[in-house]
């Protein structure tokens, strides 16, 4: 097919198709359905591998209210004298243009660099 000119057409429909699927996709992907989880982050054991509840530690209900997320668990384990945070935080549907990140990035301490892990493994 060639345009009067003589440029071939063939590139604009090229373009104009992929545009028309690359729309096509955003919207498919934006429709996620809440996924719920099979129990409550509630369920975490009190002990897990040597480490003991020591407090739960809930978040200030604003937080709550800007976080808007479907569950969560925050609590301070204890292993002798050390102390470990766990914060947990389920969304049942994620909105489209956020994406979720590394651990690692959620764990930093006051002065800014990382936080020690500790990794714990399941059941």
């Amino acid at each position: 097919m060639s345009h009067p000119a003589g440029r071939s057409v063939w590139p604009a429909v090229a373009l104009i198709s992929i545009l028309s699927l690359t729309l096509a996709a955003a919207g498919i992907s934006a429709r996620r359905h809440p996924e719920s989880l099979s129990e409550s982050l509630s369920t975490i054991p009190d002990s897990i591998a040597g480490w003991t509840l020591q407090q739960k530690a809930p978040l200030p209900e604003r937080t709550l209210e800007r976080l808007v997320l479907t569950d969560y668990v925050s609590r301070i384990y204890s292993k002798g004298a050390k102390q470990a945070g766990l914060f947990v935080a389920y969304y049942a549907e994620q909105r489209s243009g956020e994406s979720t990140h590394s651990p690692s990035s959620a764990f930093r301490a006051a002065d800014g660099k990382s936080g020690d892990m500790v990794r714990l493994r399941s059941r």
